[in-house]
């Protein structure tokens, strides 16, 4: 079920804050349809969609001073048309990982390293 897999991802991201040294473990959110997790993170500094249909490096994306960001990043296949024309509607950007095609489990490593990268954090 959802809700084991969250407990799981959950228990997953405290585990890892502990051995990183984090003073603030992740909350991992509920399973939302893409339009809710797009009103929810409209609050954010910068909204990214990773997109394999074309956008621009992360690094120009960061605004000066950006303290939050929200990274959406897709499903094996990629972001339907239709959903990467409804992040650019919540206010978000298209951003691209490269040429090649990541998997779901490596892309969000690969987008966190670029937004530590730009923000001067790595």
């Amino acid at each position: 079920s959802l809700r084991k897999k969250r407990e799981r991802w959950q228990k997953i991201a405290e585990e890892a804050a502990k051995q990183s040294g984090r003073g603030r473990i992740p909350e991992v959110g509920e399973a939302l349809e893409l339009q809710e997790a797009l009103a929810e993170a409209a609050g954010e500094d910068l909204l990214l969609l990773c997109y394999e249909g074309g956008g621009r490096k992360i690094s120009p994306l960061l605004p000066a001073g950006a303290r939050s960001a929200a990274v959406f990043i897709g499903p094996e296949g990629g972001f339907e048309p239709v959903e990467a024309e409804a992040a650019l509607r919540a206010g978000g950007c298209h951003a691209t990982l490269g040429a090649r095609i990541l998997r779901t489990e490596t892309a969000p490593l690969a987008a966190l390293t670029a937004l530590l990268c730009a923000a001067g954090e790595l």
